[in-house]
């Protein structure tokens, strides 16, 4: 599958694991671009926490909300960049579960847990500054951890079955075996 509108924006058919890795490969690099320039526009930057946590005329609850409003912009940003590339990761991820004869409803799962742990850090629910030695941090209550701790299970699950599993031989309901197409 050599179409990138395809790879990205269709929903039918399937994909190896090759052309799998080389897709989400774009997503990382497209992720980490979009963070650069996402992240500065609504306010947030590694910068901006530098500044602060060099700035020694801060009362510890000030630097605290500083800490926890640069969590929460960091949470938009992610929410944003979620919302970019949502589209592209979904029919990389569907159209590999395709490979293996599944639906890919688990990547749904997936989208929905992720958008509630960035809601979550976007509103600051869920969150509280902690003093940890010299360093403020925000650190997560025990629902948000279970959400987070539940995307992370449903990514090391996906990125497995997508990513390392095997296909199905031969054609299947979602279409020819991709391994088919090279030879």
């Amino acid at each position: 599958m050599t179409d990138i509108k395809q790879l990205y924006l269709g929903f039918e058919g399937r994909i190896g694991r090759k052309t799998f890795w080389l897709g989400v490969s774009g997503m990382v690099f497209a992720a980490f671009a979009l963070f650069f320039i996402v992240t500065p526009l609504l306010g947030g930057s590694a910068f901006t926490m530098a500044t602060m946590m060099n700035e020694a005329s801060l009362e510890p609850d000030a630097l605290a909300e500083l800490v926890m409003d640069l969590h929460r912009k960091s949470g938009w940003a992610k929410l944003v960049i979620f919302a970019i590339l949502f589209v592209p990761l979904s029919a990389l991820f569907i159209k590999r579960r395709h490979d293996r004869g599944a639906t890919g409803k688990e990547f749904w799962a997936l989208a929905v847990l992720a958008v509630v742990m960035y809601l979550l850090q976007a509103t600051g629910i869920g969150y509280s500054a902690v003093d940890v030695g010299d360093l403020i941090m925000p650190v997560p209550d025990m629902l948000t951890t279970i959400v987070s701790l539940g995307v992370a299970v449903l990514v090391l699950y996906l990125l497995v079955v997508a990513g390392i599993l095997k296909g199905n031989e031969g054609e299947n309901a979602y279409g020819p075996d991709p391994l088919k197409d090279m030879i």
